[in-house]
């Protein structure tokens, strides 16, 4: 995808996307195999395993305009479930196992 520099082959289900790039290593360090997957601008992202599910960690930056680019680009990669830092959730519910841990 163009602004979050991901392949499609590399999305996930489950996506965790806090607003700050460090909190996204941080939240990255508490999946299983995590490991970098793409760094442009605001979106730093990394991917790794939750409970044997395969899940993107992504930074968002500041504002809704940059979130919503993540969230669409990360749709189209095949993202069902996503948690947000304020407790609000895309498509209207979040995997309950996963949150972003702030």
């Amino acid at each position: 995808m163009f602004h979050i520099n991901i392949k499609q082959s590399e999305g996930a289900k489950y996506a965790i996307m806090p607003g700050d790039p460090g909190r996204a290593e941080l939240i990255a360090k508490y999946l299983d195999d995590a490991r970098p997957l793409a760094c442009n601008r605001e979106f730093n992202s990394y991917a790794g395993t939750l409970d044997g599910e395969r899940v993107i960690v992504m930074s968002t930056g500041i504002g809704g305009p940059s979130a919503a680019i993540a969230l669409e680009e990360l749709w189209r990669c095949g993202l069902e479930y996503s948690g947000c830092q304020d407790g609000r959730h895309f498509k209207g519910i979040c995997a309950d196992r996963i949150s972003c841990g702030c």
